[in-house]
């Protein structure tokens, strides 16, 4: 986990010598609850102010109470596949705040044979997997320019190499990383970039 946060922060845009930012930066960690996203609050909030979120609230607080700097860091616990979980979010972000960094790092998807796929879970999958990361996109579109920010996305190699029982996750995420080429392909030329790490390969 050291190494990973280690490689990633050294493709985030680092401030330039002579600029002074009105205010400390924040970098935004979707699924920050548990595993990687955890291990991502608890390395950026060394330098940063972190806003993250989850959908149990107990396992948010944990992922504050063991920072290092735990004031730096903020938790809201909601669902990200309803338009009211993403402006819970959304409205934790301080208005004029910069941002460094953007991790979409939440997702769902529960295995099953495709015969017994469940298709409202499926349509669940696809908004958090798929539609979150673009709301969350152009709603901290702003704060991102602002500073100089980037976006990362954390994939997997089985929305590349399908597997039995994967339906739901690897079409979801196949979408989802077919999101962050149409984001590279349309905000590149504005100095703005996304990246994309996957997780499993």
């Amino acid at each position: 986990m050291r190494r990973f946060c280690a490689l990633l922060f050294s493709q985030v845009p680092q401030r330039p010598l002579g600029l002074h930012l009105p205010m400390e930066p924040w970098v935004i960690v979707t699924g920050g609850g548990s595993g990687i996203g955890r291990g991502l609050v608890h390395h950026f909030c060394r330098d940063h102010l972190v806003l993250s979120c989850g959908r149990r609230g107990d396992k948010l607080d944990e992922t504050k109470q063991e920072c290092g700097r735990p004031d730096a860091v903020t938790t809201v616990a909601c669902d990200l596949g309803t338009p009211e979980g993403r402006a819970m979010l959304i409205a934790a972000l301080p208005e004029g705040a910069l941002v460094r960094l953007l991790v979409q790092n939440a997702a769902i998807g529960d295995p099953a044979p495709l015969a017994e796929l469940d298709v409202a879970h499926f349509e669940k999958a696809l908004q958090v997997n798929v539609v979150a990361p673009l709301a969350l996109t152009k709603a901290f579109l702003p704060g991102l320019l602002a500073g100089s920010g980037r976006i990362l996305h954390l994939g997997t190699s089985v929305a590349h190499q399908p597997q039995r029982g994967t339906a739901t996750y690897g079409v979801t995420k196949a979408a989802f990383h077919r999101l962050y080429q149409q984001l590279n392909a349309s905000w590149t030329l504005r100095g703005y970039a996304t990246m994309c790490r996957k997780q499993g390969s």
